[in-house]
């Protein structure tokens, strides 16, 4: 490049002014402290990702391996959330659930027994290398220390996100992946929290659940005497109340820490512990509760010390007065308030491994008389096993072995056009758009410790937790209303009532969520549309070509048809039969059966088949030991009827193949169930039509998953192909033609006339790579088409578009000089200046003004800044900044003589007046005070 200066003049008298040196010291154990002093920052990206958690790292890399740039804006010092913040283990992780880079993560680390610093060292090399293997790829920009401060927004779109510290973090998508929402809910996107009644939704396990007695310990801390007042860590106020009720209340946080015998560091004591705060637990152990510590060398739960009901998490701590007589919960808290309720759970939970450890009254329990010999010796081993462990050297460095993150189980849930409640969890409404699988029970944590009636001590919200028959999470759930908010996704406090979110906020299913967002996000953009206009079937196949896994495919193609037991159009019933789903392997949850009448009742399936030919037929019933060993099927097919006995006592939960028969096309009653001659119960529940492979191949389809090959940053556009088939178990040879005003070998690299996807696999990715030059072409369209064979036949995308963009200069050199021109460095060169208006074509490129017009665009140029800040007066330029010179430099300088050629750059920092998201225009200033200073010169450099 080269440089032209640009100088203006002024005469001024200024006081002096000083810049802060950045600086970030530990904090230690904390939540929020001061923003550190560092240098703002002011970023431009096509994805701005808000929350280093673990869906955070997922979204950032998938957004890169799209083709995508992007920033990861983090709220603290570490990546990884809960995932690196102390699990060792997170439930519902299953690779038969879970694809695509939770999948990849979860091969690095193991699905269970990981430390916490091997799944951050795992996110951290994600986050280096995001696409393996590859050259072209960089390490993904990550700002740690960053607090939202507010959302800018033009009408339903959000323009930038601006932190406390001043930075700004500007792009055309954002996601949401912080536990709280905190993006969501400055962005003015409704929300609820808290409980919904039963009644709300149709809900049997919404609201309040029944309360279960705490030991029979007594409430008040004179035993007896309500007007003593509570005890430590009992809710003010609260009552029973009714099971079902709605209520503000959310589980329980703790921190998930790690203890281990050996290679440790010791226990200490938490900065506001206080003895009584444990007042409950000396009363419940006191009184014979579970004083057993059932896990070591592992991340520690609420069920692995003591009880549920007093142990890890902290039982209405997750909110703090208000002052008046009410409470904040953590998330409506401002970051101040947090770190109070942060440093309250540390108080509790290492505090109460302190209190076990040192507190004399305590231990005086296990010589207690009133306590049974058994209930000592339990006590006895929990203070010794206590005495024995602490925290893993080399776990959690900056905090002593103690955790960072505190575990936020449930916050804000967005309210959007579509809500997903527990009928899509019990699968009754089927979900058209999954983006990811759930696979764990709702399951949520105490909420509530109160007085009862009686005077004694009572908790309230547990269900408990175990796995539960994968279903599918919506992608309408992820989005805001459509007249609020059409640039934001949000894969975790999605929209979803508080049974839903309760089933799917496990870590494995966040970051499955948060790729399906990120390739939401990109899709979007390449098609200048709102998330909300996203074609959920285009986003389909490209989530399934990056491996993700989303269930039984719930599209009706002409290839599948399914009719399950509620579908009554298609369902004919002979005889009453009952409907249930007491039993697992259900279609869809809920089946039929015949009471075990053995006779006299049948199940008729008409399925509508848009074509004839051969089917492959496959039932599905939920099996038991006491199912009909000898259920009759009947199959009316094309050429007559065939009859077979299957036993329903096994193979259950899945799809099991009858048999190949010839049906024509239309409506008909095709399959039967009956229980004439059963041995036992009969269960009708859903019959799968599949279009032989003898007479329909393998479809083939492909995508532009980016369309973009960019030569200045030597990143390439990425298609990919995709088949569906029944069957991945052997490769398949696709052939591919590529055309347009791109030539293969002259602005890319050559193409291979097939490409074979590996067995296994569904979809392979096909790069197309920019040939890097100095010659001035052009950016360059290009398409590859799928040609036909007798191995598979073509989809309805058949073809993907691409675009090969030349280096700025190059393409603005293409754009503004004739061919006979562009090699004349007197003509185009950026230091040539060929209209002789005093601005050379760099300085035209950059303010976006014609190199051969002879005029100047003032408003495009610097002007002198003048402002008064505080009594201060500042002075500086203001200038314009074309999107296409993203690849420029812009450097201020100053001087207080022109005599004596001394320039100094300014250290402040460039501030952005104005940005366009479309075009990437900017209105630039920077700005510096000066004290006893009578003259300033300002000139601009471009390079």
């Amino acid at each position: 490049m080269f440089p032209r200066l640009l100088i203006l003049a002024i005469g001024l008298v200024l006081p002096l002014a000083a810049y802060p040196s950045a600086s970030t010291p530990n904090p230690g154990l904390k939540y929020y402290y001061p923003a550190p002093d560092a240098p703002q920052v002011d970023v431009e990206a096509d994805i701005i990702v808000y929350g280093g958690t673990s869906g955070g790292v997922v979204a950032a890399v998938q957004a890169v391996r799209q083709g995508n740039s992007v920033a990861l804006v983090v709220f603290g010092r570490h990546v990884g959330g809960m995932t690196s913040g102390g699990l060792t283990h997170t439930d519902g992780v299953n690779a038969e659930v879970q694809g695509g880079i939770t999948r990849e993560f979860f091969d690095v680390v193991g699905d269970s027994g990981f430390l916490p610093s091997e799944a951050e060292a795992t996110f951290e090399s994600m986050l280096s290398d995001p696409v393996p293997a590859a050259e072209w790829d960089e390490p993904i920009p990550t700002y740690f220390e960053q607090r939202l401060d507010h959302v800018e927004k033009v009408g339903t779109r959000i323009v930038a996100i601006h932190m406390e510290n001043g930075s700004i973090f500007r792009g055309r998508m954002f996601l949401d992946c912080t536990y709280e929402g905190d993006l969501m809910a400055m962005a003015g996107v409704p929300y609820t929290y808290g409980r919904e009644s039963q009644a709300q939704y149709g809900e049997s396990l919404a609201g309040r659940r029944a309360s279960v007695p705490l030991g029979e310990i007594d409430a008040y801390n004179i035993p007896g005497d309500p007007e003593s007042g509570l005890i430590d860590n009992l809710i003010e106020g609260e009552t029973e109340g009714e099971v079902g009720q709605a209520d503000e209340h959310v589980q329980a946080y703790n921190f998930r820490m790690f203890t281990t015998w050996t290679n440790k560091q010791p226990i200490f004591k938490p900065d506001g512990y206080d003895a009584a705060n444990f007042e409950i637990l000396y009363r419940f152990h006191k009184n014979g509760g579970d004083a057993s510590v059932r896990r070591i060398a592992n991340d520690v739960n609420n069920h692995h010390l003591f009880d549920r009901g007093v142990a890890t998490d902290h039982i209405g701590g997750n909110r703090w007065p208000d002052g008046e007589g009410g409470f904040i919960p953590w998330w409506e808290a401002d970051y101040a308030t947090r770190e109070l309720i942060y440093q309250s759970h540390v108080n509790w939970q290492l505090g109460m491994l302190w209190y076990v450890k040192t507190d004399p009254a305590y231990a005086a329990l296990t010589s207690d008389p009133s306590v049974s010999p058994s209930q000592q010796d339990a006590i006895q081993e929990a203070i010794d096993r206590v005495n024995a462990f602490g925290f893993p050297i080399g776990e959690h460095p900056e905090t002593q072995g103690w955790p960072h993150e505190l575990y936020v189980r449930e916050a804000r849930r967005m309210v959007s056009d579509h809500v997903t409640t527990q009928d899509h969890y019990d699968g009754n409404t089927p979900v058209p758009d999954p983006v990811g699988l759930a696979n764990y029970r709702a399951d949520a944590h105490h909420s509530r410790r109160f007085v009862g009636a009686d005077g004694t001590v009572r908790v309230e919200g547990d269900t408990g937790g175990h796995d539960h028959i994968p279903w599918g999470i919506p992608y309408r759930a992820l989005v805001p209303p459509a007249d609020n908010t059409t640039n934001l996704l949000v894969p975790w406090s999605i929209s979803a009532s508080h049974v839903a979110f309760c089933s799917m906020r496990m870590e494995p299913c966040f970051m499955v969520l948060s790729q399906s967002a990120s390739t939401a996000a990109g899709l979007a953009i390449d098609q200048k549309i709102s998330v909300q206009e996203v074609d959920y079937a285009e986003l389909r196949m490209r989530l399934i070509a990056d491996r993700q896994i989303l269930g039984a495919d719930t599209v009706v193609h002409e290839t599948e048809v399914i009719v399950d037991n509620a579908d009554t159009d298609h369902l004919r019933l002979i005889g009453n039969w009952l409907t249930s789903s007491s039993a697992p392997g259900a279609y869809n949850t809920r089946y039929l059966h015949d009471n075990n009448t053995r006779s006299g009742k049948s199940a008729t399936f008409s399925p509508l088949l848009t074509d004839s030919g051969l089917y492959e037929v496959y039932l599905q019933w939920a099996a038991f030991d006491n199912r009909a060993s000898n259920a009759l099927v009947t199959v009316n097919h094309a050429h007559g009827t065939d009859d077979m006995r299957i036993n329903q006592q096994v193979d259950g939960g899945q799809w099991n193949w009858l048999g190949t028969w010839n049906f024509d096309a239309g409506t008909s009653d095709a399959l039967t169930l009956s229980n004439e001659g059963a041995d036992g119960y009969v269960i009708a529940d859903a019959v799968r039509f599949v279009y032989s492979e003898d007479t329909h191949p393998t479809t083939v389809q492909i995508f532009s998953s980016h369309p973009y090959a960019d030569e200045l940053r030597g990143t390439p556009a990425r298609l990919q192909i995709l088949r569906e088939s029944e069957s991945y178990a052997s490769p398949l040879t696709v052939e591919i033609q590529a055309n347009g005003t791109a030539v293969s070998g002259t602005h890319y690299d050559p193409l291979p006339a097939s490409v074979t996807i590996p067995t296994g696999e569904r979809a392979i990715d096909l790069w197309i790579f920019p040939i890097r030059d100095d010659l001035p072409q052009g950016s360059r369209t290009g398409a590859v088409h799928l040609v036909a064979t007798p191995e598979y036949t073509l989809g309805n995308a058949s073809t993907a578009d691409f675009t090969v963009l030349d280096k700025p200069e190059d393409d603005w050199r293409y754009r503004h000089f004739a061919s006979t021109d562009e090699a004349q460095a007197a003509t185009s060169a950026p230091e040539a200046d060929p209209d002789h208006d005093g601005r050379s074509n760099l300085f035209e490129r950059y303010f976006d003004t014609e190199p051969r017009s002879g005029h100047r665009h003032e408003q495009n140029e610097p002007r002198l800044t003048l402002q008064w800040i505080e009594g201060v007066r500042w002075a500086g330029l203001t200038w314009n900044r074309s999107g296409d010179a993203k690849d420029l430099q812009a450097v201020v300088e100053y001087s207080t003589s022109l005599g004596n050629g001394d320039w100094t750059p300014l250290d402040t920092p460039i501030e952005t007046l104005d940005w366009d998201p479309n075009s990437g225009d900017r209105i630039l200033r920077q700005r510096m005070s000066a004290a006893n200073k009578q003259f300033l010169f300002f000139r601009l450099r471009v390079e």
